[in-house]
């Protein structure tokens, strides 16, 4: 994990300082003295209010659901179910620690699954209808852009496909055992827990059941609920999407810059997030977000914004992350 996040973080940044050799030193150093430290307080509250809207959904649904818990536990779960998210492939990390983290203070595993589930089906849900507006109102801008236009455009397609497999299969308690029953998924489960594949799919048998029960017990009990943490995914998904336009503002002089055009921008290229095999997305993403604003604000503006933009959205998740987990070890053994 260590050499991982290790190498994750250097390809990241290694990027980032590859476009700052080739545009110049004297030119970065121009753009960096001209950011409006305003902005970047801005960035930093919006991406402390993302923390707390998903740290408030989670309060919402364990609520509704008869688990109660301090509000810092909810705030620890999101902080580090953030880290968790940024240095595993393919952000894979993040919910099934979220869970893990939820049963470990005494939430029931079913009804931890439900909610962790129903976040990320409201964020994923919130993330494609921006993403298909973006491709709706941006089609020809999109598919114009110079190396990665197509790329952007198969991965919204592929994104759609995948979300409305993965709310069939998810919503389908039938689909959800067979899944499960499969020895190609139980074996591999029962060889780590060192228990009989049978006792293991006898066990995921009722863990499907107590996830299906929560969640039909969530939707009977109050739609409003639903609908609640449905409006505050979407505006924290929107709220990162404004990080972008937020990091690009503070390197310009001039703030006229096009705000629905960088918040569809940023939503189509968010789509490929899913697809890339790299923890934090690290490498494509910031050259992505390069090739995309460096024909609109310039290339030593792209490269600083791209550098204010992942050190708010990403690697302050690790640090801050990083120094939760380094905490709760220390706690452990002392």
């Amino acid at each position: 994990m260590k050499a991982r996040l290790i190498w994750t973080i250097f390809l990241g940044l290694g990027v980032i300082v590859l476009l700052f050799s080739v545009i110049g030193s004297k030119e970065i150093f121009a753009t960096l003295k001209n950011v409006n430290p305003l902005v970047i307080l801005l960035l930093g509250i919006t991406v402390f209010t993302i923390t707390l809207l998903d740290s408030t959904r989670t309060y919402i649904l364990s609520k509704s659901l008869g688990a109660r818990l301090p509000f810092k536990v909810y705030l620890e779960n999101t902080i580090m179910g953030f880290y968790f998210s940024a240095v595993t492939p393919f952000a894979a990390g993040g919910q099934p620690f979220q869970i893990y983290h939820l049963v470990k203070n005494s939430v029931e595993l079913g009804k931890a699954s439900m909610i962790v589930a129903a976040k990320f089906i409201s964020s994923f849900t919130s993330a494609v209808l921006l993403g298909i507006l973006a491709f709706i109102f941006l089609f020809e801008e999109i598919k114009g852009i110079r190396l990665i236009g197509p790329i952007i455009l198969v991965g919204v397609f592929a994104t759609l496909a995948f979300y409305f497999l993965f709310i069939t299969f998810l919503l389908n308690r039938k689909w959800i055992e067979s899944f499960f029953s499969l020895k190609i998924v139980t074996v591999p489960i029962a060889f780590v827990l060192r228990k009989d594949a049978d006792v293991v799919r006898d066990s995921v048998k009722d863990k499907v059941e107590n996830y299906m029960n929560a969640f039909e017990t969530l939707w009977k009990s109050s739609k409003k609920v639903f609908f609640t943490i449905f409006i505050l995914s979407f505006i924290m998904i929107l709220l990162t999407q404004i990080t972008g336009f937020l990091s690009l503002i503070s390197v310009l002089e001039d703030t006229n810059l096009n705000f629905f055009k960088v918040i569809g921008l940023q939503s189509a290229m968010n789509m490929i997030v899913y697809f890339l095999p790299t923890p934090g997305a690290s490498g494509g993403i910031e050259g992505s977000f390069y090739i995309i604003y460096s024909g609109i604000v310039g290339k030593s503006r792209a490269a600083v914004s791209l550098l204010i933009w992942r050190i708010a959205t990403y690697y302050s998740t690790i640090v801050i992350g990083g120094i939760l987990i380094l905490k709760r070890v220390k706690n452990k053994r002392g």
